[in-house]
């Protein structure tokens, strides 16, 4: 199968996905939009990207540095940059494991070291994230949120249309593990609203779902409102246009850039904490 054929193919199957999935017509409308509009105006987003690629090479830093400042700024010493695998190897082995066997390709799990070291740094007991995959970065918080006796992780996910790996989203959690966890399977825009009336007032937010310019200008407004001073915002792939640089100067916070691969970014915020 040629590349066009293997691209058109992967094109009818989302198509009928959403065909099939009533609940989802508004956001395939959306999709649909923004799509059009990236391919319309494809040379004005290649510079915007650009221009957040250079932003983020300018304000990243060291991990260790930036867990030092963290540090200061939340009233503690240091912050400990703490490895799942040390503590949980079995777990990890068993994710592995799970994800081999489900034969689908989804997110990874880069950052889970930093995601768990963060909520265990603040004793994070109300987290929200939106996009879950495999659940890594759940499973992340979860065995953070295990080390407490109350807390609860709030995950917001839409499927990958057309590519049968439902079933397999967070497939990396242990049934233990999920007795603090309300995974929902929708959009966005319908359940994070929800989610957050639900929670009140969070500790912790991680956002990894919507990745256009709209979607993130859209959540990272209301997920800052929700999130209590002195807690944590942080988002995924920062440099592929310019919303949280922009969401940055709105808020009039500096932020915290971590450099994950090649011209991967993931920024970090505390919420009130402008020194830096």
């Amino acid at each position: 199968m040629s590349l066009s054929d293997s691209t058109n193919s992967h094109f009818i199957r989302r198509v009928r996905w959403y065909l099939s999935h009533p609940s989802y017509y508004g956001e395939f409308l959306r999709q649909s939009i923004l799509t059009g509009k990236d391919y319309f105006f494809r040379r004005k987003i290649e510079n915007e990207i650009k221009e957040a690629q250079i932003w983020c090479e300018s304000q990243k830093k060291k991990k260790e540095e930036i867990f030092s400042e963290m540090g200061l700024i939340l009233g503690t010493n240091f912050l400990l940059w703490l490895s799942m695998s040390k503590e949980y190897p079995q777990i990890i082995a068993n994710s592995f494991d799970s994800i081999k066997k489900s034969g689908k390709q989804m997110g990874g799990g880069s950052s889970i070291d930093l995601l768990y070291s963060l909520a265990q740094g603040i004793s994070a007991e109300r987290i929200i994230e939106t996009g879950v995959a495999y659940g890594w970065s759940s499973l992340a918080f979860l065995l953070s949120l295990d080390k407490r006796s109350t807390g609860r992780l709030w995950s917001i996910d839409k499927p990958y249309p057309g590519s049968g790996s439902e079933k397999f989203v967070g497939c990396v959690v242990p049934q233990e593990n999920r007795k603090r966890w309300s995974l929902l399977r929708g959009t966005d825009r319908l359940l994070l609203p929800e989610s957050l009336r639900e929670a009140g007032t969070i500790d912790l937010c991680h956002y990894d779902s919507d990745k256009s310019y709209p979607g993130r200008m859209w959540a990272y407004p209301l997920l800052w409102k929700h999130l209590r001073h002195g807690g944590i915002f942080i988002s995924d792939d920062v440099g592929d246009n310019l919303a949280f640089k922009n969401f940055c100067h709105q808020i009039g916070h500096n932020p915290w850039i971590i450099q994950e691969g090649e011209q991967r970014f993931l920024g970090i915020l505390i919420k009130d904490c402008n020194q830096f």
